[in-house]
Formats: C-alpha cells, sequence, structure tokens
C-alpha cells in the first residue's frame, strides 16, 4: 500500500459525528411456521439474511407479474 494514514497519526485528531438517516419503513406479514423454518433454511444456505433472500424473492415474482 501507498497510501498508510500510519504516517500521520500524530497530526489527527478525534472527531465525533452523528449519522441521521430516514427511517426505512417496515411491514410485518404472518408467516406459516413450516414457510418460515424452510425460509431460514434456504437462507441460511445461501449465506443470506432470512430478510433479504424474502425481499429478493418479493422482488422476483413481483417483477414476472408485471410483465
Amino acid at each position: 500500500d501507498t497510501h498508510s494514514t500510519a504516517d500521520y497519526e500524530d497530526l489527527m485528531e478525534d472527531v465525533s459525528f452523528e449519522i441521521n438517516l430516514p427511517p426505512q419503513p417496515m411491514h410485518s406479514y404472518a408467516i406459516a411456521k413450516d414457510l418460515a423454518t424452510q425460509l431460514h433454511a434456504v437462507a441460511k444456505q445461501q449465506g443470506i439474511s432470512t430478510q433479504t433472500l424474502i425481499n429478493l424473492w418479493l422482488q422476483e415474482k413481483l417483477l414476472q407479474a408485471t410483465r
């Protein structure tokens, strides 16, 4: 690496700041227990969260439905 900050640590000072992101609306839907179990297993197998898997699948289905 040719760009290291290690040489300039004595010139650095601590700063504090806030990040205010607008909240994303969340919706909850009831899912049958066996479906939730299967969703969790598939998500784990793919190395993603169950929420991400559900969102990906819903996006795919909505895209298909609106063609």
